[in-house]
């Protein structure tokens, strides 16, 4: 039997698709975003279901109260306007913000029209 540092060891790292440095910091916004959408939906799914008591989860995921999950080349498409040298700090400031990563995400995405 092996111990469980054996196992860990021999495990291969996971890797990534990343192909270059920008794709590789891209990579980094895409789980926060993915997770906050997640929690948001649970979320919406409770006060949908006060409303909705004879439904099913299916019937939300139907409905326009659902998040649906964003593809990571379309979170790459909208940060196409940003430097790669920029990326980094960008991630920082999302972090940092108190609102939520996605919130300050959106909001330094957003274009004046």
């Amino acid at each position: 039997m092996q111990s469980i540092k054996e196992t860990l060891t021999k495990r291969p790292e996971p890797t990534s698709k990343a192909n270059s440095e920008r794709a590789a910091m891209i990579e980094y916004f895409v789980t926060p975003l993915m997770e906050e959408r997640r929690e948001a939906n649970i979320e919406r799914f409770k006060k949908w279901m006060v409303n909705n008591k004879n439904k099913s989860s299916e019937d939300f995921k139907k409905s326009k109260e659902y998040l649906r999950p964003m593809r990571v080349a379309r979170i790459a498409m909208m940060m196409s306007h940003i430097p790669t040298e920029d990326l980094h700090p960008f991630f920082k400031q999302c972090l940092a913000y108190k609102g939520g990563f996605s919130r300050a995400w959106w909001g330094a995405l957003k274009v004046n029209k």
